[in-house]
């Protein structure tokens, strides 16, 4: 990883890495992202992992 430099522009790749049905709560969908930041050279400033919950929609909606 490289450190961050003032005046450095950013940039922030989002992927989602995991997306399933919850066990205990089908109404709802959880979501893993891995975030990584970036700077102007590419360069990988840091990086996490977050789930999230969302709420499911009925099959067919928009």
């Amino acid at each position: 990883m490289s450190p961050l430099r003032p005046g450095d522009a950013l940039t922030l790749d989002v992927d989602v890495i995991e997306a399933r049905i919850s066990k205990s709560r089908p109404e709802l969908g959880i979501l893993k992202f891995k975030c990584t930041a970036r700077n102007a050279k590419g360069e990988a400033l840091c990086e996490m992992i977050a789930p999230i919950l969302i709420k499911r929609r009925e099959m067919g909606q928009r």
